[in-house]
């Protein structure tokens, strides 16, 4: 499973790209402010923050012309 913390906006765009959905999904952990991304076609928000034991978090969707250079 490919999740990456605080990742650039150049990894960023390599999940992206990753995915066949065109999209990385990303949860941002709360107590920390710690954000995870990967790609959205791999798992859903409750999945990675099950995985990464985070209760309380933020999520959302990472779309390829938000992170063109």
């Amino acid at each position: 499973m490919i999740i990456y913390r605080n990742p650039s906006n150049a990894k960023i765009k390599e999940l992206i790209t990753l995915s066949s959905e065109g999209a990385a999904r990303w949860i941002e952990e709360k107590e920390t402010g710690d954000v995870f991304y990967w790609p959205s076609d791999i798992a859903y928000h409750k999945q990675i923050a099950e995985v990464l034991h985070i209760e309380e978090y933020e999520k959302g969707i990472a779309i390829e012309d938000r992170y063109e250079s």
